[in-house]
Formats: structure tokens, C-alpha cells, sequence
């Protein structure tokens, strides 16, 4: 009986630290995603000669222009929450 809870105890233990063994190993492949995401947004444009622009850069152009604004804040009163819960 009692060898039956000790080996219960090692496998839990055994169990534990291959938690640990994985939770660092995606804790470490998180972060070398998070220094690559930089380098893929900042390369160059297609080999086509298309110019990258990101979406953030789409969006305050269109944010400048009145007629993209009004109609930015038609589609928010569209599509947003409607009045009685706001």
C-alpha cells in the first residue's frame, strides 16, 4: 500500500516538472516570436515593386481625408453599440 502511494508521489512529481519543462519551452518560443514580429513588418516590399504599407498607415490616411471620416463614424454608429446601452 504504501509503495502504491509512493510511486503515485514520483509520478506526480515526474509529471510536474514535465509541466514546468513545457511551460518554459512555450514560455521561450513566445518570446523569440515576439523579437521576430518586428523584423517581418519592417521588410522590404514585394519583389513586384508593390509599396508596403501597413494598415496602420491606411487608416490614419483615410482618418484625414473629411469624406473617410464621416463615413468612419457612419459605419461606428452603424455597426457599434447601439444608443440605449451606451
Amino acid at each position: 500500500m504504501q509503495e502504491r502511494a509512493q510511486a503515485a508521489a514520483e509520478a506526480q512529481a515526474q509529471q510536474r516538472i514535465q509541466d514546468e519543462q513545457k511551460s518554459r519551452e512555450l514560455a521561450e518560443a513566445r518570446q523569440l516570436a515576439e523579437a521576430r514580429r518586428p523584423r517581418q513588418m519592417e521588410q522590404p516590399a514585394a519583389a513586384d515593386g508593390a509599396t508596403d504599407v501597413s494598415a496602420r498607415d491606411k487608416l490614419l490616411a483615410d482618418l484625414r481625408a473629411p469624406d473617410s471620416l464621416r463615413r468612419a463614424w457612419l459605419l461606428r454608429e452603424i455597426l457599434g453599440e447601439p444608443v440605449g446601452l451606451q
